[in-house]
């Protein structure tokens, strides 16, 4: 994801942008086709909102009255996603489906008995 705060030193290069011959609506179907993905449902805990809101769109978020928030996302069926839910810590849980609940589970277990 960008963000300006993380530009540490900006220069100015010679190298132009070429445009490729094709819609971004032709890019995005053929990415689709690509990547499959899975649908992934997480709740988080009210202290991490602004990572959660810097991370996913509005329209994933749904706001709990408890301040906890359900968010229901695509993630490419790469291994990547399980890295970005175990970086929310304790703050996280996968509410489905029941097998990346059982994935992520295993890790921290391995995580855990690293330590006892």
């Amino acid at each position: 994801m960008f963000r300006i705060s993380r530009i540490i030193s900006l220069e100015n290069e010679d190298i132009l942008f070429e445009r490729k011959n094709k819609s971004y609506l032709d890019m995005e179907e053929e990415s689709k086709q690509q990547d499959l993905s899975t649908s992934i449902t997480l709740k988080f805990d009210s202290q991490v909102r602004s990572k959660v809101e810097d991370i996913f769109t509005r329209n994933n978020i749904q706001f709990l009255k408890t301040g906890e928030m359900i968010v229901t996302a695509q993630f490419p069926d790469k291994q990547w996603y399980h890295s970005l839910i175990l970086s929310f810590g304790e703050s996280v849980e996968v509410l489905g489906p029941e097998h990346i609940r059982q994935a992520i589970a295993l890790r921290v277990k391995s995580m855990y008995e690293k330590y006892i």
